[in-house]
């Protein structure tokens, strides 16, 4: 294993084994906005309580020094959250991120966890937890006709202009395959619109914005942060509706197989709801 997947492995192992970091990070590293030395870095981690991290999947695009992670963390939190714990045992949390490299080092990090997991196992320690993960990549045979990294983009910023434009009912099947994977739900190609176009019908000034994205021709995976804004009913958000645009932010990844999206596996930030912005 070489390049940055190799060193992001690297870079897991070492925390895990409370290892000097300090080889793989830039003397400030950025983890959603916040700056770090590597000393810091190593603080803020102890600070957190006991973590042990399994990497679940990645996706990496070698062009533009960008990798995507899906992370499984056991994790035993030593001080509160959301105002409730610390838990009595360790907790399963799915994260997804999104990481940036400079001269071999990573630079940047933007992460989104499973926070409705993280609340639910808070408040309920008997609580089952079956993590949604990606998985093993699929073998060539199972991928069908193989996209480009190009293509991988522009296929999914075509998708995503069906959304924006709200082409749904002339164009939706362009992108997605007769049968999708969402969350861990099987749903036909009729069913996955309708229930995008439910989202649209609520939120008639739904934009969404891709912040970033990943593509990755070996494992015909593309993974994405989307910024999404718009006015949000309380009867679709489950909070009181101020009449103002909202924003939320979710991290995802698709498996593209013949050209088109097969399965999709999403997190979202905490407040906002996987009904608000695009899947």
């Amino acid at each position: 294993m070489e390049g940055m997947e190799g060193t992001y492995g690297a870079f897991i192992k070492c925390i895990n084994e409370k290892g000097d970091i300090g080889s793989f990070l830039p003397p400030q590293y950025d983890l959603n906005g916040q700056q770090y030395t590597p000393e810091s870095f190593a603080s803020y981690m102890q600070e957190n309580g006991e973590i042990e991290i399994e990497v679940d999947a990645i996706t990496v695009d070698e062009g533009s020094q960008k990798l995507a992670s899906t992370i499984l963390k056991k994790w035993k939190p030593s001080k509160q959250i959301f105002g409730l714990g610390p838990p009595d045992k360790a907790m399963l949390v799915v994260e997804k991120h999104l990481n940036w490299f400079v001269d071999g080092k990573l630079s940047k990090t933007i992460s989104l966890a499973d926070q409705e997991a993280i609340h639910r196992q808070l408040t309920n320690t008997e609580a089952e937890y079956i993590p949604d993960l990606v998985g093993p990549s699929l073998g060539t045979q199972s991928l069908g006709k193989l996209q480009s990294t190009s293509q991988l983009e522009e296929l999914y910023r075509s998708y995503l202009a069906c959304i924006n434009e709200r082409t749904l009912a002339t164009d939706w099947d362009k992108f997605v395959q007769p049968q999708v994977t969402y969350k861990g739900t099987p749903l036909t190609l009729d069913i996955y619109r309708q229930n995008m176009q439910g989202v649209l019908t609520a939120i008639p000034d739904l934009f969404v914005d891709l912040h970033t994205i990943i593509a990755d021709e070996k494992t015909q995976r593309v993974a994405v942060r989307l910024e999404a804004t718009g006015t949000v009913p309380s009867s679709l958000a489950g909070v009181e509706s101020t009449g103002t645009q909202g924003k939320f932010a979710e991290h995802l990844t698709y498996q593209i197989v013949d050209g088109k999206i097969s399965r999709a596996w999403s997190i979202a930030d905490w407040g906002s709801n996987e009904k608000i912005v695009s899947k």
